[in-house]
């Protein structure tokens, strides 16, 4: 506007300037300062004081500095607005090596600035820079360039005679292009970019070999140039995220070192095919992958998913998908071993993993994806504990699975094309809602080893008989009020647990199952024991616990085999002594919560005995001949009504369990929850136990023997039998237990 003013003039024409409107109260202020104005005498006068004041300040500077400034090595920092508009005599110090000026109001660099030759580090970031010096472009020594948060719309065209620079960082600038003699810098190892009007990448990319880190965030490239792959071999770190990506799957096939890789918010037409280059051309040793809020265009009725290929990337410790628009999350993922964090929030409409999975958190879809996957090496499909509500029909792709386990989650009901399933031989339904029997279950003859406990069971179907080669059966915490006839077809069973029912009579058809080592009634209402018991000669464990039963029946004594007998919380007055006598290998004798007076002098014929639990009875006195069972190592006499302690009592060898410290407690536990198999358990079925995916703890292994066969309940009923005052006597007596369970032997008297 003044050019064309003074061009007016010149021509003669004259031009008479728009005359503004002015206010009363800028006339008022221009009247103000007329009258304050300073003559010319008080001007001459004020400079002469500043020139006074200056030169002094220059002296004291010398002084203190030993008159040379120049070869001073000193670190500058200036900061929090000490700076207000320019930086001032800086070039003093030509021995400067580190000058950091950030965060002032500086807009201008002195001109020389570039006489520091020895600068290493040069930091003015978050200032009001409009532009670069083409003299700073003489610090040849400078590495480091930190120009952030400024104003710049270019740089100097001779920026790329700072050959030794090593970081670049140019964010949240108002840059649109760089100097092609950049092209030079090939000590470069990082650039920063972020948050810029770039809307090209130079070509001349490709000079710059030894670049690991580039981030160009928030910018405006739709594409790569040609010359980016050879430039990408060297990067670890490429951050790209919302720029107008569309396609970027032919740019990845160099990038055989990078590991983080951030392409968040692009608008990607093709993410099958994108995803897939994204990890399969090349990128093996990829840590960290942004995929958060890739604006994935859908192309009809195509299902937006993250591709199997993800799978490739082994070495993936971060995933970010959030806001993705995902339809589903391929099972794939879980090959990435070392994967430890996974976000995938905002996307609302997935429909795999099942919904109860997604909803669980990052940690469960990765374990469920792994069960899946892990399946065809396994032979195994471990299910447990993600609430499902049906069954996942990803199982039938596998039909030679061995062992199906879908416990602890909510299914109603199992599927008819559960069938295709013809090999597997362990299937485990317990904590699920299923009400009855399923059928389908019935038509599946290669199932060994069934357990369907806690499921609201209330009659067993006639339809199980169909199980002829079933060895396990456990049907533990139903509402089971009788036992079906046609239970007692399973001839080949070994293992029946049926504790924690309402079962009120044990049928005399059970002598047809002659083949049971273990056999579980507990928790029921039986009042008595039918004499064919005699007939289950091979039994080694029966566990009778928690219900009326008065009175052991003589027939007992033909199980020899016995090793394991409990009782406890029943209505027994005594022990009859012809099981003392012919039951010699019985280890462990589990007596507890009944109404014992005495003892038979019998009991010295154990000679195995191992445990033998008494608490809370009314034994007055022990037998004598209870000293000559030298093999016993734990026995609990708390709640009865003993004056004294025997001296043959204190003669025995009674020592605490060796692998136990849970005390009187874990034994409690263990009397209630179930029995075991013993040591004739199936060897495969233990080698398959060892090979499962969780992790095996100390109490695990100890447990390896015995396998309980349910779990330990989260609420204990209380005994049928034992009326409230006793309860209360057990409650004392296993806190006295607890309080003597540190000290050495494991024998207690209340």
């Amino acid at each position: 506007f003044q050019r064309k003013v003074q061009r007016l003039e010149n021509s003669g024409l004259k031009v008479k300037p728009k005359k503004k409107k002015v206010t009363r109260a800028q006339k008022e202020l221009e009247e103000e300062r007329k009258a304050t104005r300073l003559t010319e005498e008080e001007i001459a006068e004020k400079k002469a004081q500043h020139l006074a004041k200056k030169e002094q300040t220059d002296k004291a500077r010398e002084e203190a500095l030993g008159g040379h400034p120049e070869d001073v090595d000193l670190h500058v920092s200036a900061g929090g607005g000490i700076v207000q508009e320019n930086i001032y005599s800086v070039s003093l110090f030509t021995s400067l090596t580190d000058l950091r000026a950030r965060k002032n109001n500086i807009e201008y660099l002195p001109e020389d600035l570039g006489d520091l030759e020895k600068l290493v580090h040069l930091d003015f970031s978050a200032n009001d820079v409009r532009w670069i010096p083409a003299s700073c472009t003489r610090m040849v020594s400078l590495q480091i360039l930190d120009a952030r948060h400024n104003e710049m719309y270019e740089l100097p065209s001779t920026f790329g005679r700072l050959t030794s620079l090593h970081h670049l960082r140019l964010d949240h600038n108002k840059l649109y292009t760089l100097p092609e003699s950049m092209a030079n810098m090939t000590e470069l190892r990082r650039i920063t970019l972020d948050h810029n009007n770039f809307q090209l990448l130079p070509q001349w990319l490709d000079k710059l070999k030894g670049v690991q880190i580039f981030n160009f965030n928030h910018n405006a490239v739709k594409r790569f140039p040609g010359t980016f792959a050879s430039f990408a071999e060297s990067l670890t770190e490429l951050r790209f995220a919302y720029n107008k990506f569309g396609n970027v799957s032919t740019m990845f096939t160099r990038m055989s070192n990078l590991k983080i890789l951030d392409m968040s918010g692009n608008p990607v037409r093709f993410c099958r095919v994108f995803v897939c280059h994204v990890v399969c051309s090349g990128v093996p040793v990829l840590h960290v992958l942004f995929l958060a809020q890739l604006r994935l265009m859908r192309q009809r009725a195509q299902v937006i998913h993250l591709h199997e290929s993800l799978g490739g990337c082994t070495s993936l410790v971060e995933l970010y998908a959030n806001f993705c628009s995902l339809d589903t999350m391929d099972i794939h993922l879980a090959k990435c071993r070392q994967l430890e964090k996974f976000e995938y929030d905002g996307n609302s409409m997935l429909t795999y993993p099942p919904r109860e999975v997604s909803l669980k958190g990052p940690s469960s879809v990765l374990r469920y994806f792994r069960q899946i996957l892990d399946c065809p090496r396994t032979k195994m499909m471990i299910l447990d504990g993600f609430d499902l509500a049906e069954v996942d029909r990803i199982i039938l792709r596998y039909p030679e699975l061995t062992w199906l386990d879908m416990s602890n989650n909510n299914i109603g009901e199992v599927p008819a094309d559960l069938r295709q399933l013809q090999v597997v031989e362990h299937v485990n339904f317990s904590s699920n809602k299923l009400g009855s029997i399923p059928k389908i279950l019935s038509l599946m003859h290669s199932i060994n080893d069934l357990s369907l406990d806690r499921n609201g069971i209330e009659v067993i179907e006639p339809s199980v008989m169909l199980l002829t080669n079933l060895t396990r059966l456990s049907l533990a915490e139903n509402e089971i009020a009788r036992i079906h006839p046609a239970l007692f077809k399973l001839t080949t069973l070994n293992f029946l647990n049926l504790n924690d029912n309402r079962i009120q009579k044990l049928p005399g058809m059970i002598d047809s199952l002659d083949g049971l080592v273990s056999l579980g009634l507990g928790s029921n209402v039986l009042e008595e024991i039918p004499n064919n018991i005699r007939y289950l000669t091979n039994l080694k464990q029966l566990v009778l616990f928690g219900n009326k039963i008065s009175k052991l029946p003589e027939a007992m004594k033909y199980l020899q085999n016995l090793e394991i007998l409990t009782v406890s919380q029943n209505n027994l007055k005594t022990f009859p002594d012809i099981l003392a006598v012919a039951l010699t290998n019985l280890q462990e004798l589990w007596l507890t919560h009944n109404k014992l007076e005495s003892l038979p002098p019998e009991m010295m014929s154990l000679k195995s005995l191992r445990q033998l639990w008494l608490q809370d009875n009314k034994l007055q006195a022990l037998p004598l001949e209870l000293g000559h069972l030298t093999g016993l190592k734990v026995l609990t006499l708390t709640g009865n009504k003993l004056k004294e302690i025997p001296r043959y009592i204190k003669e025995l060898k009674i020592v605490q369990h060796a692998d136990r410290e849970d005390g009187e407690e874990y034994w409690q536990d263990k009397e209630q929850d179930g029995f075991s198999m013993g040591e004739d358990m199936d060897s495969e079925m233990l080698s398959q136990a060892e090979t499962m995916p969780w992790t095996r703890t100390a109490e695990d292994d100890e447990d390896a023997r015995i396998l309980s066969i349910t779990q330990r309940k989260t609420k204990r009923k209380k005994p049928k039998d034992v009326s409230e005052r006793e309860t209360n006597g057990a409650d004392d007596a296993r806190d006295a237990a607890k309080a003597t369970d540190r000290v050495v032997p494991k024998l207690s008297f209340a």
